[in-house]
């Protein structure tokens, strides 16, 4: 029997294919970021994006109206895509430790979530420039960089 991990695994298969072929990042990522959602995200972890009241919430967003919040990735989906496909090998330990570690599913006000998205920041769907070294790829870094609390 399948494992969500094994899905997730063929999907990252898949795009490397696709790219080989001629296609770019951009075009070949949608089956993994599908799988990323279904595989990982709802059926691993539980997490679903109907259920907003379950999020882990910023201070400011767990004093706001529902309606009033939106929804975050600590890590932009797309930074973790890019660090799956640097894997030299596909395995099953290695993708799970990414996810594990770098797949956070945030409740933020609206107001955070321009924060975020502010062009100054340059954080949208990137980590801080120096994610690595400064921030020690802490997840959290781009909450920490638009000054956001928890």
């Amino acid at each position: 029997m399948k494992k969500n991990i094994d899905f997730i695994i063929f999907a990252l298969k898949q795009l490397k294919a696709a790219e080989n072929f001629g296609f770019t990042r951009n075009e070949a990522n949608r089956n993994l970021k599908l799988a990323l959602n279904h595989y990982w995200q709802a059926k691993e972890l539980g997490i679903h994006i109907f259920r907003k009241h379950k999020l882990k919430k910023t201070k400011a967003a767990s004093k706001t109206k529902i309606e009033n919040t939106e929804i975050e990735h600590a890590v932009p989906a797309q930074v973790i895509v890019d660090m799956l496909l640097s894997l030299k090998k596909f395995e099953t330990n290695n993708v799970e430790k990414i996810l594990k570690k770098y797949w956070r599913v945030i409740l933020v006000t609206k107001n955070e979530h321009k924060k975020l998205n502010n062009k100054k920041l340059k954080i949208r769907s990137s980590m801080p420039k120096d994610w690595k070294k400064k921030y020690n790829m802490d997840p959290m870094a781009r909450y920490k960089l638009a000054k956001i609390k928890f």
